[in-house]
């Protein structure tokens, strides 16, 4: 039975979509738009007007693919339009024939550790040290994320003690396995057999070395081979071959795979987890007493620290540092790579440190001081709403809430009450239990694609509505410290973006970027004058929207040359578009600047797309210019510059006269000196 409750017709319109997209001939975000006599149609935006045969859409269709978690859709202001983005899902399920069938059964109790709910990968090699190293590679991938699997050999225990019984035994409790073949060992290959024939449709992963000279034999011959190197590899080594063996474009696209993660209820706490979390370092006897009492991850994150402390008789510190390691590795592109080691303490005397102090001190007094800006902060990408960093911090601010509001209608109110839209909810198991619900929400949180039109973010309104009533939740001071500032964090996106909005890259030929505009009223672009001079252009575009994830969602205007306002030395052009978009312009402000205020600025950089550069700072103001430390490169030139508040108070315009020798610094054009010229037009 599939895992993907779709019809055929859905099956068939997700299908097209996933092969069009992979032949280039569809973007990942397109539009569905009612299209007279022939009603909801698939619209390419790279082939538009052209249309491609599609299979049949309604909006039914479109409800049933987003709450399979295949797509995300939302209506556009023009009746019957939709703007639709693809999901990863939707890659796997088409890969994976929309799932393979999985004895559920077996993943409700494991005899062996009295628990179940997780997958077990039954690994077959030959005898002997010479595939240790494999043996570890195969448990470094799989029992680590994002698969969390149990890897398991015959010899790891014994439950019959005829060993072909022993064998029948594993092999009817595995989920998947891994199989060696290189050498096409008889006990391998008559292993390999029995678990193609049995009756489950279970996934077979075989190995197979780039040295090996047997001949595959028919039966196998069109199983897919995941093909290593050599055994002579590290483990590092033949761990990144056989990931990448089953990986495309950061998704795993081995069906078999895709399954058992779909089917995994639990995740399994292995020792090769445990050995490579970041910033623990539990020995070995640690490590065994932890296993002995806790055998998956949502095991070990639900219980309260005090409770593990008690059992492994670890530090209650350590265990919260243990929890919150394990909790990061959902969260981030986490791999189980070797620790490096630890430092060596520093063996030098007191009186040997003291000398060399004194001999740094010395090189330092003696050598001429040399003024280098400091490098520029990370740019700022208002589409993230949550950190990797705040993740784990916000899981477990909100795990009280959902252990008060326990009941699935209590929740739904609770997020309904926070204007928090059906959709979002209706996505979400509002019966799971605290742990579970938590991070699936704040999972969804992270993924949640916001919208141009509005400034809507669900995690901002969740957070909010709990900081009112942070008695009621009984939030602490830190709970109140960290909401506050994701509050802040969203309200300065929204800021970035509404801004991010209105610029524009400045092309000529049309595709070829040369500057950077901004919207400032309806239909009238402020830029640097010099952008036409130098480039001597006949015609220009302005192209609102292209960033690097845009897929089809740009518009470009013509701009008439015939300029509303200009001015050679102060630089400036304002300019009428020859047709008016649907974007909220950003009114310039006349503003008092000072050496020192904070600000940053929205560019096309190279004719790149649209960048929000970090926060920076005025370094020199005159009557006619400001003088800046922000990075810029060739086209960025008209670009808007704000201050920390979000006003739009100056236009960078390139490099500073020759009269100010401040190195390592650019110009900009505050609105103070045009504002004038231009203010009547505004």
């Amino acid at each position: 039975m599939s895992s993907y409750n779709l019809t055929d017709n859905q099956k068939n319109i997700i299908t097209w979509i996933v092969k069009e997209i992979r032949n280039q001939t569809l973007h990942e975000r397109f539009l569905v738009a009612y299209v007279w006599g022939s009603g909801l149609e698939i619209i390419d935006y790279e082939n538009y007007p052209g249309r491609l045969p599609r299979p049949q859409i309604t909006q039914i269709e479109l409800q049933a693919l987003q709450k399979a978690q295949l797509i995300l859709f939302e209506p556009l202001d023009r009746e019957d339009d939709y703007q639709c983005a693809v999901l990863k899902k939707a890659y796997e399920a088409v890969d994976s024939n929309f799932g393979i069938n999985i004895d559920t059964k077996l993943l409700s109790h494991n005899t062996i550790t009295g628990q179940g709910e997780h997958i077990v990968i039954l690994m077959t090699t030959g005898s002997g040290n010479k595939y240790r190293t494999l043996e570890q590679a195969v448990r470094r991938v799989f029992e680590c994320p994002p698969y969390y699997f149990e890897v398991r050999s015959t010899s790891d225990y014994t439950y019959k003690p005829d060993r072909l019984e022993n064998i029948r035994e594993h092999i009817q409790r595995a989920h998947g396995f891994v199989v060696e073949i290189s050498e096409l060992n008889p006990n391998i290959m008559f292993e390999l057999g029995a678990v193609a024939i049995s009756d489950r449709n279970r996934p077979i992963l075989p190995l197979r070395s780039q040295a090996a000279t047997a001949e595959v034999i028919a039966s196998f011959s069109s199983q897919i081979h995941i093909t290593y190197s050599s055994l002579n590899r590290s483990v590092e080594q033949l761990a990144s071959e056989i990931h990448h063996a089953f990986e495309r474009d950061g998704r795993i696209v081995h069906e078999g795979i895709n399954t058992l993660i779909s089917h995994r209820q639990k995740r399994y706490l292995s020792r090769t987890l445990l050995e490579n979390l970041p910033r623990t370092r539990l020995d070995a006897d640690e490590i065994s007493n932890l296993l002995q009492h806790y055998t998956t991850v949502e095991d070990l994150l639900a219980a309260e620290p005090t409770a593990v402390s008690r059992a492994t008789r670890l530090q209650e510190y350590v265990i919260v540092a243990l929890q919150g390691a394990i909790a990061d590795t959902q969260n981030q592109n986490f791999s189980c790579q070797p620790l490096l080691a630890k430092p060596e303490v520093n063996k030098q005397s007191i009186a040997e440190q003291k000398t060399e102090n004194l001999q740094i001190e010395s090189i330092l007094v003696q050598s001429p001081v040399v003024s280098i800006p400091l490098p520029e902060p990370n740019q700022m990408n208002p589409e993230i709403f949550l950190e990797p960093r705040d993740v784990t911090p916000l899981i477990k601010a909100l795990i009280p809430v959902f252990t008060r509001v326990n009941e699935a209608n209590k929740r739904h109110n609770l997020l309904a009450n926070t204007n928090i839209d059906s959709a979002f909810i209706s996505n979400l198991r509002l019966d799971e239990n605290p742990f579970d619900f938590t991070q699936a929400l704040v999972a969804a949180f992270r993924s949640y694609k916001i919208s141009i039109y509005n400034d809507y973010h669900p995690q901002t309104n969740l957070l909010a509505h709990l900081v009112d009533l942070a008695k009621s939740y009984g939030l602490s001071d830190q709970d109140l410290k960290l909401f506050n500032r994701l509050i802040t964090q969203g309200e300065e996106n929204f800021k970035a973006l509404i801004a991010r909005n209105a610029v524009g890259r400045i092309e000529s030929p049309q595709g070829t970027g040369i500057g950077t505009g901004v919207l400032v009223a309806q239909n009238l672009l402020l830029t640097c004058y010099h952008i036409f001079t130098k480039t001597r252009v006949e015609k220009a575009w302005v192209r609102f929207g292209y960033k690097s994830d845009s897929y089809g969602t740009e518009d470009t205007y013509e701009l008439d040359l015939n300029f509303v306002e200009h001015h050679p030395h102060l630089d400036f052009a304002l300019i009428c578009l020859r047709s008016t978009p649907s974007l909220q312009p950003i009114r310039p402000v006349n503003a008092i600047l000072d050496s020192g205020q904070k600000i940053r600025l929205i560019h096309h950089p190279q004719g790149k797309p649209v960048e929000i550069s970090g926060l920076g700072e005025i370094v020199q103001v005159g009557q006619e210019y400001i003088d800046h430390h922000l990075n810029t490169d060739a086209g960025s030139s008209g670009a808007p510059i704000f201050n920390d508040a979000w006003q739009f108070v100056a236009i960078h315009r390139g490099n500073p006269g020759i009269d100010r020798p401040t190195k390592g610094t650019m110009e900009g054009k505050p609105i103070s000196a045009i504002w004038n010229q231009i203010a009547n037009h505004l």
